[in-house]
């Protein structure tokens, strides 16, 4: 029985379809088991919109601030210039995929060297005189016409690279957008700090006047012999302390207000602010964390490190596609003359045109190594995507028990500050009928004092806790 055989022509056909494909590395993103739930979070959802979170604070002069930073921050504005920058890498690869066409001109007066007869007739070893012609003469030369060159892009190798470029570009996207996360944050949670900067300068400089009162009674008693001078030193060390304090604090405070004066994008001296509110501002919103896969859609660093992840493997199918020949049509078409008046006769026209190939064919193991070379950068970036997950899920673990234990502080030490006041009021009382003397009253308001500062610092990690949190879950964009 005579064997059939698969025409030439269908063979070719199979070959053109299958080959491209050997080039083509397959994408695929890390498998990371993540949980259904987070650890520490309540049921109950926030009618607040995760990418306006700082609303929920309900602090005008706070609202200002942000939306100030997002017009005015120079570190987001670097951002989006980023994002332009790699828009314009990307069309520049893409641009290679279609025919590139250059126009091209030349005018030149050649004059030919004396000594280049001399030289050139000279027998050589066959004893023929090669000569090159008559010495000395000056000549014309003129054209204009265009080339051109496309390649084809057979094996996928220009559109693998316009690619990657793309992918770059949607990375950037997502890196200003980590950058207005983590600028939003910096916002929020220094502007409470600088609020409980405020709170704790009135109650130190509250404690301080206390101190120097309890100063000049105790110097009294001293004079009159009822105490010795090591009570007198230690109440004097104490006020020294508390001046002490005070002045660090007020440093801090002007820090921080610079501070915040260039996340929004102005010099320390410009920066207006309104009267800052007279306690901590606290959010008024109930906490919903979400679902850990929600992360993963979220999370500007996760979104970006996946991008990159594809980016890295378009650069292997790239690097993959340089092992086969490259093809390429070229043509051109001048228009060359001696004399200008001839440039455009019909006589003057030249003109190409055809197909070229170029085939690697001997390296040294360059092109094996540039894809051993990209294979390890996507492993890479397949690691970092893997740690930007679990990190995430490290985030909001760590600030939402943050949080909930903030919570239950304060609790506590509002029941604390009350008993405080209680024993404040009763040591007045007792001062003002004559049972107690006025020391121990100015203790009692010295530990109220001391409470109100403990209750001021939780309330600000509470708030910055709640921000990190927000940050943490990707909120902001």
């Amino acid at each position: 029985m005579k064997k059939k055989y698969m025409p030439i022509k269908h063979t070719l056909i199979l070959l053109l379809i299958f080959l491209p494909s050997c080039s083509t590395h397959k994408y695929k993103l890390p498998a990371i088991q993540i949980p259904e739930k987070f650890t520490h979070q309540e049921a109950a959802a926030t009618d607040l919109h995760i990418a306006h979170w700082w609303q929920q604070f309900n602090d005008p002069l706070l609202n200002d601030l942000i939306m100030q930073a997002i017009e005015n921050n120079y570190d987001l504005a670097i951002a989006l210039e980023k994002i332009e920058e790699a828009r314009a890498f990307y069309h520049i690869k893409k641009a290679e995929l279609f025919p590139q066409i250059e126009a091209l001109g030349v005018g030149q007066r050649i004059k030919t060297s004396d000594r280049l007869r001399e030289i050139s007739s000279t027998p050589d070893v066959t004893g023929i005189d090669r000569s090159l012609g008559i010495p000395g003469t000056t000549n014309s030369f003129f054209s204009i016409g265009f080339d051109t060159l496309w390649e084809t892009d057979f094996w996928g190798r220009i559109w693998h690279d316009k690619n990657a470029r793309y992918y770059t570009f949607q990375a950037e996207i997502e890196q200003m957008r980590a950058v207005r996360i983590i600028l939003l944050a910096d916002v929020a949670r220094t502007y409470i700090q600088l609020c409980s900067l405020q709170l704790q300068i009135q109650y130190i400089q509250e404690k301080l006047d206390i101190d120097l009162k309890l100063v000049t009674l105790q110097e009294m008693l001293f004079t009159g012999g009822l105490i010795n001078a090591i009570e007198l030193s230690i109440q004097k060390q104490n006020a020294d302390t508390t001046r002490s304090n005070l002045a660090s604090l007020r440093i801090e405070y002007v820090q921080t207000k610079n501070k915040l004066a260039i996340l929004t994008g102005k010099s320390p001296e410009s920066l207006l602010l309104s009267p800052l509110p007279p306690q901590i501002p606290l959010s008024t919103a109930t906490l919903h964390a979400g679902i850990p896969s929600d992360l993963l859609r979220q999370r500007p660093d996760i979104r970006q490190a996946e991008r990159l992840l594809a980016a890295a493997n378009e650069s292997v199918s790239q690097a993959i596609a340089e092992w086969f020949p490259s093809f390429s049509l070229v043509g051109g078409f001048f228009s060359q003359a001696s004399k200008k008046k001839n440039i455009l006769n019909c006589g003057s026209m030249s003109w190409y045109v055809g197909p070229s190939v170029r085939w690697p064919l001997i390296n040294f193991g360059r092109i094996q190594a540039n894809i051993d070379t990209k294979k390890a950068v996507e492993k890479q970036a397949a690691f970092t995507y893997s740690q930007a997950v679990i990190l995430a899920l490290k985030d909001v673990e760590d600030f939402l028990i943050a949080y909930f234990q903030n919570q239950e502080q304060i609790t506590l030490l509002i029941d604390k500050n009350n008993q405080a006041q209680v024993a404040e009021t009763l040591a007045q009382d007792k001062y003002i009928s004559g049972l107690e003397n006025e020391l121990e009253a100015l203790r009692f308001r010295k530990n109220r004092i001391d409470t109100n500062i403990e209750l001021i610092f939780i309330q600000e990690s509470l708030s910055s806790n709640l921000i990190s949190l927000y940050k943490a879950l990707g909120g902001g964009w």
